[in-house]
C-alpha cells in the first residue's frame, strides 16, 4: 500500500491519491473483512485506545465503528444507509434535537387501550379532585419535584399522558350521556310547545 505525506495538501495512508480530506486512510478489503484495522486514537500511558474501523454489513457495504478496544458491541455504529446506532446508553448533558422521527422501542408499560375495556375501574371525579387537592398532581403522574430530582422517562410519561387523555374521553362520554338524559327529561317535563 502506498502512503503519501506531502508537505502541503492531503495526506494518505493506504492510498497514493488522497482526495477525500486532509487525511485519508484507505483500508484493504482484507483489513476491513477479517481484521479490525483502522485509526487508533490513544493517549500516552493509557492502553484503552479508541478505534475507528470498518466491518462488513449483513446488508452489503460496510458498517463503520467508533469503539473502545475494537469491541463491535461498544460504542457507535454508522451503517451503509447512514443510520447511527449506540451500543450503550447515551448520556447527554445539553439539549437533544431530532430532525426526523423518534422511535422508542423499549416500552416498560403497555399502551393504555385497556382503559376502554369493560373491566377498567375509572376513578370518580370526586376521588380525582381529592387526590389533586391533597397531592398537587394527577394520580399516577409523578410530582414536579420527583421529575426534577430523578429525570423523566419520556416513553413512560407519553403513555401515562395517553392514559389520562383516554380517561378524560371516558369522563366526557359519561357527561354527554348524562346531559342527553337530562335534556330528554326536560323536554318531556316541558310538554308540547304551542
Amino acid at each position: 500500500m502506498a502512503n503519501t505525506y506531502p508537505a502541503d495538501g492531503n495526506a494518505g495512508a493506504g492510498t497514493a491519491n488522497p482526495t477525500l480530506g486532509l487525511l485519508q486512510v484507505q483500508l484493504s478489503l482484507e483489513q476491513a473483512w477479517n481484521q479490525r484495522m483502522g485509526i487508533a486514537l490513544t493517549v500516552a500511558g493509557d492502553n484503552n485506545a479508541a478505534m475507528l474501523y470498518a466491518r462488513p454489513s449483513v446488508n452489503g457495504g460496510y458498517n463503520w465503528y467508533f469503539t473502545r478496544n475494537q469491541q463491535d458491541d461498544q460504542g457507535l455504529l454508522l451503517d451503509p444507509a447512514g443510520n447511527v446506532a449506540f451500543a450503550k446508553d447515551v448520556s447527554v448533558a445539553g439539549g437533544v434535537s431530532v430532525g426526523g422521527a423518534l422511535k422508542i422501542k423499549n416500552w416498560e408499560i403497555s399502551v393504555p387501550d385497556y382503559v376502554f375495556g369493560g373491566d377498567y375501574c375509572l376513578a370518580g371525579l370526586q376521588e380525582v379532585a381529592c387526590f389533586v387537592r391533597r397531592h398537587g398532581h394527577l394520580p399516577e403522574i409523578p410530582p414536579a419535584a420527583e421529575i426534577e430530582a430523578e429525570g423523566l422517562d419520556a416513553a413512560r410519561m407519553i403513555l401515562l399522558l395517553l392514559k389520562k387523555i383516554e380517561e378524560l374521553t371516558l369522563y366526557l362520554l359519561q357527561h354527554e350521556e348524562r346531559l342527553g338524559a337530562l335534556e330528554a327529561k326536560l323536554e318531556r317535563s316541558a310538554g308540547p310547545t304551542a
